[in-house]
């Protein structure tokens, strides 16, 4: 027996739509990067991305907007510092091998605005590597890799979701402290602790979370106990709980954030 309700390009636009809106559903997209493109292959072999110049063609432009283009010097002057200051790709393309069933039905659904195209185009949608997201529901999870790779679109994500070991001096001494908080739209954050819950601790208080820290789900993957899923107090109260200690009551919580 067929499930296809033939009918359904009769109905109204305006149902039509809603019942496309009903088929959107919050997933954990896991995006990762296609490659690094500077113009000098050699730097993106053995160069780390925060190591890079990253200058894009507009910000080439706002950098030589007092030189004119009218005159010979002015034109000398810009193409003697185009050849000094190459226009870098901005950092990397997304990939990610989850699409959304909608986006496959048909056009009116994709063009109803229920996923948009992500890329690390400064324009968004014009690089041919792109992912489609739904920012408001969707947690986008990016593993282990740099959070520098996305301050292209560090203003464009709500919901973050990555894997880190809180003893890493990067992640604790620059990472925490200058690529985080960039993500100023973040609304909430998972952390994997790849050390497990007792090596975070009241480390936690350490970062500049771009959300409060009420919103930062942390998860214990390799505990004794199995798979664990809890906020910071309740993090806290578990780790007390294995090592012996006293745990922190609400009112001392409310005291420290």
């Amino acid at each position: 027996m067929s499930t296809t309700f033939h009918p359904f390009p009769r109905l109204p636009l305006e149902l039509r739509l809603a019942i496309w809106e009903m088929t959107v559903e919050p997933r954990e997209v896991a995006v990762g990067i296609f490659q690094p493109t500077p113009e000098d292959a050699l730097e993106a072999l053995y160069t780390h991305p925060r190591d890079w110049s990253i200058i894009t063609s507009k910000r080439f432009d706002e950098a030589m907007r007092d030189v004119p283009t009218s005159t010979r010097a002015g034109r000398k002057e810009r193409k003697k510092a185009r050849e000094e200051w190459k226009p870098y790709q901005p950092y990397v393309h997304l990939v990610s091998p989850t699409i959304p069933a909608t986006i496959h039905a048909c056009q009116e659904a994709r063009n109803h605005g229920l996923y948009q195209r992500v890329s690390m185009d400064e324009q968004h949608g014009t690089d041919r590597h792109y992912v489609w997201l739904n920012p408001d529901i969707d947690l986008i999870n990016i593993g282990m890799t740099d959070l520098a790779y996305f301050a292209p679109i560090a203003n464009y994500i709500k919901r973050l979701k990555f894997s880190r070991q809180v003893a890493d001096e990067y992640w604790y001494d620059h990472e925490s402290r200058q690529q985080l908080p960039k993500f100023i739209h973040v609304e909430e954050i998972h952390v994997v602790c790849l050390d497990g819950f007792w090596n975070w601790g009241n480390e936690a208080y350490s970062f500049l979370w771009p959300c409060p820290l009420k919103n930062i789900v942390f998860i214990d993957e390799t505990s004794p106990e199995g798979h664990l899923r809890a906020g910071h107090l309740e993090m806290e109260r578990i780790r007390c709980k294995m090592l012996g200690l006293s745990s922190p009551s609400d009112e001392e919580e409310s005291l420290n954030w």
